[in-house]
């Protein structure tokens, strides 16, 4: 698996969740480049988690591919993929661990911290994390850590999702 980013392209992707049913995306086309910041905005119904899935690997296209850094996707070690990628979808759920835990839904790598920082200041939860005294590492909930924070419904959602976004996808390099 390659440690530098260099892009991920999308290439006549179609999927669809049966065969004999209607195609939920059709020639789908799409390059991301390092640093590149997109959003992918439609109506309900129109395919932005089905897509924001297939990146991420929980789906297999119909026909099309899926390349990252010019390697086909379904090459790669599924676990290794996975692991450079990050989402956060609108149906939110907290689990009875970190912060850190919740957020790479794994035991995060000591050099993991920063990155996890970063993607929750830039989800809005940054302030909030600045008042917890341990930081990445307090308990969502305290059904096993009485020293763990209750959140919000708003908070947690703002941290997973933000208000007006349905779903986040990082790609963590």
């Amino acid at each position: 698996m390659p440690n530098k980013f260099v892009g991920l392209t999308l290439r006549d992707l179609t999927f669809q969740y049966s065969q004999s049913g209607p195609q939920i995306l059709q020639n789908v086309n799409l390059s991301i480049k390092p640093g590149e910041k997109i959003a992918i905005v439609g109506y309900n119904g129109s395919g932005k988690t089905t897509l924001t899935k297939l990146i991420m690997r929980l789906y297999d296209a119909s026909s099309g591919e899926i390349r990252l850094n010019g390697i086909p996707i379904d090459q790669l070690k599924l676990d290794d993929y996975r692991m450079k990628i990050s989402s956060v979808f609108q149906d939110h759920q907290l689990f009875a661990a970190t912060l850190s835990q919740n957020v790479v839904m794994n035991h995060a790598a000591a050099g993991d911290t920063y990155l996890i920082r970063e993607a929750l200041e830039k989800s809005g939860f940054g302030s909030k994390l600045q008042s917890l005294r341990l930081g990445t590492e307090t308990s969502v909930t305290k059904e096993f850590d009485d020293a763990g924070i209750e959140l919000s419904g708003g908070e947690a959602q703002r941290w997973q999702s933000q208000e007006y976004s349905p779903s986040r996808l990082f790609l963590l390099y």
